[in-house]
Protein backbone atom coordinates (compact mmCIF):
# COMPACT_ATOMS: atom_id res chain seq x y z
CA UNK A 1 0.00 0.00 0.00
CA UNK A 2 1.65 3.31 -1.34
CA UNK A 3 0.41 6.51 1.17
CA UNK A 4 1.35 9.94 -0.26
CA UNK A 5 1.78 12.37 2.58
CA UNK A 6 1.19 15.69 0.73
CA UNK A 7 2.93 18.39 3.79
CA UNK A 8 1.75 16.07 6.61
CA UNK A 9 4.69 16.22 8.75
CA UNK A 10 6.69 19.18 10.38
CA UNK A 11 10.51 17.61 11.28
CA UNK A 12 10.85 20.12 14.30
CA UNK A 13 8.21 18.58 16.12
CA UNK A 14 9.52 15.29 18.00
CA UNK A 15 5.65 13.97 17.65
CA UNK A 16 5.78 14.05 14.61
CA UNK A 17 9.33 12.54 13.98
CA UNK A 18 8.62 9.54 15.65
CA UNK A 19 5.03 8.88 13.92
CA UNK A 20 6.87 9.27 10.84
CA UNK A 21 10.22 6.69 11.96
CA UNK A 22 7.27 4.25 12.87
CA UNK A 23 5.83 4.68 9.30
CA UNK A 24 8.65 4.30 7.86
CA UNK A 25 10.45 1.18 10.16
CA UNK A 26 8.03 -0.77 12.08
CA UNK A 27 6.93 -4.11 11.26
CA UNK A 28 3.36 -3.32 12.74
CA UNK A 29 1.15 -0.30 13.41
CA UNK A 30 -1.79 0.53 15.21
CA UNK A 31 -4.53 0.54 13.09
CA UNK A 32 -7.65 2.66 14.44
CA UNK A 33 -10.97 1.60 12.08
CA UNK A 34 -14.19 4.11 12.93
CA UNK A 35 -16.26 2.61 15.29
CA UNK A 36 -13.94 -0.71 15.75
CA UNK A 37 -11.36 -0.65 18.59
CA UNK A 38 -7.81 -0.51 17.81
CA UNK A 39 -5.19 -3.32 17.34
CA UNK A 40 -1.67 -4.00 15.77
CA UNK A 41 -2.07 -4.55 12.52
CA UNK A 42 1.17 -5.65 10.05
CA UNK A 43 2.97 -2.15 8.38
CA UNK A 44 2.17 -2.45 4.69
CA UNK A 45 2.62 1.36 3.62
CA UNK A 46 4.98 2.42 1.71
CA UNK A 47 5.76 6.02 2.23
CA UNK A 48 6.24 9.24 -0.22
CA UNK A 49 6.16 12.88 1.06
CA UNK A 50 6.16 16.15 -0.69
CA UNK A 51 6.84 19.02 0.87
CA UNK A 52 7.60 22.89 0.27
CA UNK A 53 9.29 23.17 3.51
CA UNK A 54 13.22 23.56 3.77
CA UNK A 55 13.39 21.02 6.33
CA UNK A 56 11.43 18.18 5.64
CA UNK A 57 12.45 15.32 7.41
CA UNK A 58 14.68 14.97 11.02
CA UNK A 59 17.45 13.17 9.27
CA UNK A 60 20.40 12.03 11.52
CA UNK A 61 23.76 11.68 11.03
CA UNK A 62 24.09 8.46 9.40
CA UNK A 63 20.62 8.76 8.47
CA UNK A 64 18.96 5.12 6.64
CA UNK A 65 15.29 5.86 7.10
CA UNK A 66 15.20 8.41 3.77
CA UNK A 67 15.58 8.77 0.17
CA UNK A 68 15.88 12.95 -0.18
CA UNK A 69 15.39 15.04 -3.85
CA UNK A 70 14.73 17.83 -5.31
CA UNK A 71 12.52 18.20 -7.67
CA UNK A 72 13.83 20.45 -10.54
CA UNK A 73 11.99 23.67 -11.69
CA UNK A 74 12.29 23.51 -15.31
CA UNK A 75 8.33 22.48 -15.98
CA UNK A 76 7.25 24.33 -13.53
CA UNK A 77 3.35 25.58 -14.65
CA UNK A 78 4.39 23.59 -17.98
CA UNK A 79 0.66 22.57 -19.11
CA UNK A 80 1.58 21.44 -22.14
CA UNK A 81 4.59 19.05 -20.55
CA UNK A 82 2.23 17.60 -17.79
CA UNK A 83 -1.05 17.17 -20.54
CA UNK A 84 1.43 15.15 -22.69
CA UNK A 85 2.27 12.60 -19.79
CA UNK A 86 -1.27 12.50 -18.61
CA UNK A 87 -2.37 11.92 -22.08
CA UNK A 88 0.05 8.85 -21.84
CA UNK A 89 -0.96 7.28 -19.05
CA UNK A 90 -4.28 7.35 -20.19
CA UNK A 91 -3.41 5.50 -23.17
CA UNK A 92 -1.85 2.42 -21.11
CA UNK A 93 0.46 4.46 -19.06
CA UNK A 94 -0.54 3.24 -15.72
CA UNK A 95 -0.19 -0.58 -17.01
CA UNK A 96 3.34 -0.20 -18.46
CA UNK A 97 4.44 1.59 -14.97
CA UNK A 98 3.08 -1.37 -13.17
CA UNK A 99 4.92 -3.78 -15.61
CA UNK A 100 7.58 -2.51 -14.95
CA UNK A 101 7.62 -2.13 -11.43
CA UNK A 102 6.31 -5.96 -10.81
CA UNK A 103 9.46 -6.87 -13.20
CA UNK A 104 12.26 -4.89 -11.90
CA UNK A 105 15.00 -6.73 -11.22
CA UNK A 106 16.02 -6.21 -7.51
CA UNK A 107 18.64 -9.03 -6.96
CA UNK A 108 21.29 -8.24 -4.95
CA UNK A 109 19.31 -4.50 -3.92
CA UNK A 110 20.34 -3.14 -0.24
CA UNK A 111 17.34 -1.16 0.80
CA UNK A 112 19.45 0.80 3.53
CA UNK A 113 21.64 1.93 0.65
CA UNK A 114 19.67 4.87 0.50
CA UNK A 115 21.56 7.16 -2.20
CA UNK A 116 23.73 10.24 -0.33
CA UNK A 117 21.98 12.89 -2.26
CA UNK A 118 22.66 17.20 -2.35
CA UNK A 119 18.76 17.67 -0.85
CA UNK A 120 19.94 14.23 1.91
CA UNK A 121 22.90 16.46 3.00
CA UNK A 122 20.79 19.71 3.72
CA UNK A 123 18.20 17.80 5.67
CA UNK A 124 20.66 17.18 8.01
CA UNK A 125 22.21 20.02 8.43
CA UNK A 126 18.31 21.32 9.61
CA UNK A 127 18.15 18.88 11.71
CA UNK A 128 21.45 19.51 13.72
CA UNK A 129 21.10 19.90 17.55
CA UNK A 130 21.85 23.53 18.75
CA UNK A 131 25.56 22.55 19.24
CA UNK A 132 26.33 21.01 15.96
CA UNK A 133 24.64 23.67 14.52
CA UNK A 134 27.02 26.09 15.99
CA UNK A 135 30.23 24.01 15.02
CA UNK A 136 28.76 23.33 11.87
CA UNK A 137 29.06 26.74 10.98
CA UNK A 138 32.79 27.61 12.62
CA UNK A 139 33.64 24.62 10.30
CA UNK A 140 31.54 26.74 7.33
CA UNK A 141 33.48 30.34 8.37
CA UNK A 142 36.76 28.57 8.70
CA UNK A 143 37.25 30.32 12.37
CA UNK A 144 36.30 29.81 15.80
CA UNK A 145 35.62 33.19 16.78
CA UNK A 146 33.55 35.81 14.99
CA UNK A 147 36.08 38.34 15.39
CA UNK A 148 39.26 35.76 14.11
CA UNK A 149 40.39 35.97 10.69
CA UNK A 150 41.78 32.47 10.28
CA UNK A 151 41.90 29.24 12.01
CA UNK A 152 43.68 29.28 15.68
CA UNK A 153 44.85 26.00 16.71
CA UNK A 154 44.72 27.69 20.02
CA UNK A 155 41.92 29.28 21.87
CA UNK A 156 40.49 30.34 25.30
CA UNK A 157 37.84 28.01 26.82
CA UNK A 158 36.14 31.06 28.40
CA UNK A 159 35.92 32.61 24.34
CA UNK A 160 34.56 29.61 22.80
CA UNK A 161 32.37 29.29 25.35
CA UNK A 162 31.20 32.64 25.47
CA UNK A 163 31.19 32.24 21.28
CA UNK A 164 28.67 29.72 21.64
CA UNK A 165 26.34 31.72 24.34
CA UNK A 166 26.56 34.69 21.70
CA UNK A 167 25.29 32.52 18.66
CA UNK A 168 22.78 30.93 20.57
CA UNK A 169 20.84 34.54 21.86
CA UNK A 170 21.42 35.55 18.18
CA UNK A 171 19.53 32.70 16.61
CA UNK A 172 17.41 32.17 19.66
CA UNK A 173 18.42 28.76 20.79
CA UNK A 174 17.58 27.63 24.23
CA UNK A 175 20.57 27.31 26.35
CA UNK A 176 20.87 24.71 29.37
CA UNK A 177 22.23 25.22 33.18
CA UNK A 178 26.34 24.00 32.94
CA UNK A 179 27.08 25.18 29.09
CA UNK A 180 30.97 25.34 29.57
CA UNK A 181 31.08 21.88 30.52
CA UNK A 182 28.36 20.81 28.25
CA UNK A 183 30.32 22.39 25.35
CA UNK A 184 33.33 20.85 26.19
CA UNK A 185 32.33 17.47 26.13
CA UNK A 186 30.33 17.55 23.20
CA UNK A 187 33.63 19.95 21.67
CA UNK A 188 35.52 16.36 23.14
CA UNK A 189 32.87 13.34 22.21
CA UNK A 190 31.51 14.85 19.07
CA UNK A 191 33.52 17.54 17.54
CA UNK A 192 36.90 16.81 17.70
CA UNK A 193 38.14 13.42 19.22
CA UNK A 194 41.68 15.26 19.11
CA UNK A 195 40.92 18.33 21.40
CA UNK A 196 43.53 18.72 24.18
CA UNK A 197 43.09 20.60 27.44
CA UNK A 198 45.52 22.73 29.23
CA UNK A 199 46.05 25.23 32.09
CA UNK A 200 48.44 28.41 32.14
CA UNK A 201 50.35 29.68 34.96
CA UNK A 202 49.50 33.34 34.58
CA UNK A 203 46.55 35.49 33.74
CA UNK A 204 45.12 36.32 30.16
CA UNK A 205 42.73 39.39 29.43
CA UNK A 206 39.77 39.01 27.84
CA UNK A 207 37.50 42.09 27.10
CA UNK A 208 37.47 43.87 29.81
CA UNK A 209 38.48 40.84 32.41
CA UNK A 210 41.13 39.21 33.85
CA UNK A 211 40.92 35.86 33.74
CA UNK A 212 43.84 33.91 36.22
CA UNK A 213 45.16 30.90 35.14
CA UNK A 214 42.87 29.99 32.21
CA UNK A 215 42.25 27.04 30.31
CA UNK A 216 42.65 26.80 26.50
CA UNK A 217 42.24 24.21 23.28
CA UNK A 218 43.94 23.44 21.23
CA UNK A 219 42.01 22.42 18.27
CA UNK A 220 44.25 20.67 14.91
CA UNK A 221 43.68 21.63 11.75
CA UNK A 222 40.37 23.17 10.18
CA UNK A 223 40.74 20.26 7.19
CA UNK A 224 41.20 17.85 9.74
CA UNK A 225 37.79 18.69 11.15
CA UNK A 226 36.00 19.38 8.32
CA UNK A 227 36.96 15.48 7.27
CA UNK A 228 36.28 14.24 10.64
CA UNK A 229 32.56 16.16 10.66
CA UNK A 230 31.95 14.15 6.79
CA UNK A 231 33.11 11.19 8.42
CA UNK A 232 30.79 11.54 10.91
CA UNK A 233 27.68 12.60 8.83
CA UNK A 234 28.27 9.82 6.03
CA UNK A 235 28.32 13.40 3.42
CA UNK A 236 30.38 14.64 1.70
CA UNK A 237 29.80 18.96 1.64
CA UNK A 238 31.18 21.12 -0.66
CA UNK A 239 33.27 23.27 2.34
CA UNK A 240 33.98 26.83 1.06
CA UNK A 241 37.79 27.85 0.49
CA UNK A 242 39.13 29.49 3.58
CA UNK A 243 41.97 31.96 3.45
CA UNK A 244 44.42 30.96 6.04
CA UNK A 245 46.26 34.34 7.13
CA UNK A 246 48.22 32.37 10.06
CA UNK A 247 47.21 30.87 13.28
CA UNK A 248 50.16 31.96 15.53
CA UNK A 249 47.53 35.30 16.77
CA UNK A 250 46.18 33.63 19.38
CA UNK A 251 48.87 30.86 20.66
CA UNK A 252 51.79 33.70 21.26
CA UNK A 253 48.97 35.20 24.02
CA UNK A 254 49.44 32.18 25.97
CA UNK A 255 51.99 32.52 28.97
CA UNK A 256 53.21 29.51 29.42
Amino acid sequence: MVLFADEAFYAGDKRHAGTLKTLVTERAIMVTPKGIDSEMKANCLHLIMASNEDWVVPAGRMERRFCVLDVGIEHQQDSDYFGKIEEKMEDGGYESLLHFLLTYDLSGYEVRNLPKTAALREQKVHSLTPMEGWWYHKLEEGKLLVESESWATTILCEAITQDYVEYSQIYSVAQRRGTPTALGRFLKNKACPWLKRSQTHGAVILGDRTLQRPYWYTFPALEELREWWDEKFGTTHKWPKVEQKGQKENQEQIPF
